[in-house]
């Protein structure tokens, strides 16, 4: 019987249940496949803050062991939830799910720096003190975005001696989705890329083209203890789904239901180009492409919802909103293609992989793939013989493809293989996360 003491880790996590959407998975999941007979486990998060989407379900899935902590702060998605308290009759205007704007973002981009979260900087470093002081902590896991956590684990280590890991889910600098602002913001972004790196003890990837970018960045990462762990999808997620439960697999019908899932955000990932594809359908193939409909499910940007309303689409287009993790699910595997959208071209393009399309690979549904020819999504799509890679710009071959599937829509059961998924569940990635911490804490 071992009767060694626990190891306290603690996990600085802003997005956390009863938030929704993409960004809370990762955490979610590994809280679920713990290792609770060795380790004590604390969630540090914010109040709650103004989002977009609540999956209170999530919460179901935390462990009652697992102790949650929740500091405030001042970053303008607390103020505003703050503000809604203070004037609930507007809360009516807020229901339909969007993306913060072009305007916005940039705004944001210029006032804060490594962004808009930074004022929860100083309440969770005072409650990690009180916490380390009453409950002392043996490592910490700050898992980003928002960037600021980065800096909540650098500042951590410097003034209280907590070695921490950073969990890296996207691109700190070169980030598709970041408005670029000035060269002096972009020095001062890579200063404060360059702090949470150096004061890690180890750093974890979300892909392997991820990893690569920063050890040829930064060549001291080839001193630290570095690691991929993708994002993947959890086993028991579609348990209901195949016995029967929920909305049913994709009908046997004409239509060729295409589906767009996540967020859209104000630049980087409009699926514009398969949009011009399927507005030149409209013309050339008349009657018979009257059998395609594409199902947006999430939130949009309003920049790219008034751009969809000048394509003058809206009988190709249905617009779901945002959904619970297990409905979501549901409404993809009513789906016969399932759309992921890149722009290529973008400095740090190569490097993003959305967490959805792990679940899209296990719901057996081809993957159509509108990104750079050369990275990490098309790697996955390619390498799990999942679907079609198209350069996001390529509007003729898109068009071509989706023809050939609406002449023949057996294709899509027959042509795709759907090998080597079992690499991405997330029981097993658990595993492989506990570890590579018990590395880091041998050699701490």
């Amino acid at each position: 019987m071992n009767t060694a003491p626990k190891k306290h880790i603690l996990f600085v996590s802003y997005y956390f249940p009863p938030m929704g959407g993409g960004g809370v998975q990762r955490i979610v999941k590994f809280l679920k496949y713990w290792d609770y007979q060795q380790y004590r486990v604390t969630v540090l998060t914010v109040k709650p803050s103004f989002f977009y989407a609540e999956d209170a379900e999530l919460l179901k899935e935390i462990p009652p062991s697992v102790r949650v902590l929740h500091s405030g702060s001042l970053d303008p998605f607390r103020l505003f939830y703050l503000l809604r308290k203070l004037f609930p009759h507007r809360k009516e205007r807020l229901k339909q799910p969007r993306e913060s704007g072009a305007g916005w973002r940039r705004l944001a981009n210029f006032l804060f720096l490594p962004d808009s979260r930074l004022l929860w900087l100083p309440f969770a470093l005072a409650r990690i003190e009180r916490l380390h002081r009453e409950d002392p902590l043996d490592l910490m896991v700050a898992t980003v975005s928002p960037f600021t956590a980065g800096l909540i684990g650098a500042y951590s280590q410097r003034l209280l001696g907590i070695p921490y890991v950073l969990d890296l889910r996207d691109a700190w600098t070169e980030n598709p989705f970041h408005p670029r602002i000035s060269k002096i913001h972009n020095y001062f972004q890579n200063r404060l890329e360059a702090l949470a790196f150096r004061r890690a003890s180890g750093v974890v990837f979300v892909n392997p083209w991820l990893e690569k970018k920063y050890r040829r960045k930064y060549p001291f990462l080839q001193e630290k203890r570095t690691i991929t762990i993708r994002n993947g999808y959890d086993e028991e997620d579609f348990r209901e789904l195949e016995q029967g439960s929920g909305i049913p697999e994709s009908p046997q019908t004409a239509e060729l239901a295409i589906g767009i899932f996540g967020t859209i955000y104000s630049q980087s990932n409009w699926p514009l180009p398969l949009m011009e594809a399927v507005r030149q359908l409209d013309s050339s193939l008349k009657e018979r492409s009257q059998s395609l409909k594409i199902y947006f499910v999430g939130k949009w940007s309003g920049d790219f919802l008034n751009r969809l309303r000048e394509l003058n689409l809206d009988h190709r287009i249905e617009q779901v909103g945002y959904l619970p993790h297990r409905e979501m699910l549901s409404r993809a595997r009513q789906m016969d293609v399932l759309v992921i959208s890149h722009q290529s071209g973008l400095p740090g393009s190569p490097f993003i992989t959305p967490g959805r399309i792990y679940e899209f690979l296990r719901l057996r549904k081809p993957i159509l793939a509108l990104c750079d020819r050369q990275s990490d999504i098309a790697d996955l799509v390619r390498g799990s013989r999942a679907g079609e890679v198209v350069d996001y710009w390529d509007v003729e071959a898109i068009r071509d493809l989706l023809a050939r599937w609406i002449n023949d829509k057996t294709a899509l059961r027959k042509n795709y293989s759907f090998s080597r998924l079992e690499q991405f569940n997330r029981k097993e990635l658990t595993q492989t996360f506990l570890k590579f911490l018990a590395e880091i804490l041998t050699h701490s």
